[in-house]
C-alpha cells in the first residue's frame, strides 16, 4: 500500500508477486544495519546511536496477516514486537527524521492490522539512525483512544482508496490478483 501511495507502482507489483526489487547502495546499507539490529534486539536490549531500547520478550521480524475484506488480506512485518510491553518498533536509516517517518502511514497501517488480529498495542517507536552523521532520533506514538481511532480511520481510508486503484491496475494489466486466504 505504501509503495503505491508513493507512486512506486513497479515496486508494488514486485512486492505483491514476491519478486526481487532493485536495491540502491543506500538500501543495501540500511539492510546491513537492520540485520545487525535484529540480532541485537533479540537479546532484549538494543542500542542505536544514543537511543537504548529494552524489551521483555522481543520478537524481531514479527509477521501478521489478517483478513480485511473480500478482496484483501493485510500483512505487516514489524521490525520488533514486544507483547508484554504492547509495542512495536520500526528501525530506519538515512537522513529523514524519525518524525518524518512517523507521518508515512506505516504505524497506522500496522496498528490496524494488530487490532484486526486482536493484538493489543499501546505504542509504536520509530528509531532512525543517520549513519552519515552518526546520530539517532526516536519518535513515539502512544495509542490512546483518540490516536487509536484516528490511526484506524487513516489506515482504513488508505486501504479502501488505494486498494481499489491497485486492484483495477492489476486486473487491467493481467496481473494475477487473488486473496491469499
Amino acid at each position: 500500500m505504501l509503495a503505491w501511495k508513493n507512486q512506486r507502482y513497479d515496486d508494488c507489483v514486485k512486492m505483491y508477486l514476491h519478486k526481487e526489487m532493485e536495491r540502491t547502495p543506500q538500501m543495501e546499507d540500511g539492510i546491513k544495519w537492520h540485520q545487525m539490529w535484529e540480532k541485537e534486539a533479540s537479546t532484549g536490549k538494543l542500542k542505536i546511536g544514543a537511543v537504548t531500547l529494552k524489551y521483555k520478550a522481543p520478537q524481531p521480524e514479527h509477521e501478521i496477516v489478517v483478513n480485511f475484506d473480500e478482496f484483501f488480506d493485510l500483512k505487516c512485518r514489524m521490525d520488533c514486537y514486544d507483547e508484554p510491553q504492547k509495542l512495536f518498533d520500526e528501525f530506519k536509516t538515512g537522513t529523514k527524521s524519525a518524525q518524518e517517518y512517523s507521518r508515512s502511514g506505516q504505524g497506522d497501517f500496522y496498528y490496524l492490522i494488530c487490532k484486526l488480529a486482536g493484538i493489543e498495542i499501546d505504542q509504536n517507536r520509530i528509531v532512525r539512525y543517520n549513519q552519515y552523521e552518526k546520530k539517532a532520533d526516536m519518535h513515539v506514538t502512544w495509542f490512546d483512544e483518540e490516536t487509536a481511532r484516528d490511526s484506524i480511520e487513516k489506515a482504513t481510508n488508505l486501504i479502501q482508496t488505494l486498494g481499489g486503484e491497485i486492484r483495477e491496475y492489476f486486473l487491467a494489466h493481467n496481473i494475477p490478483f487473488e486473496k491469499q486466504s
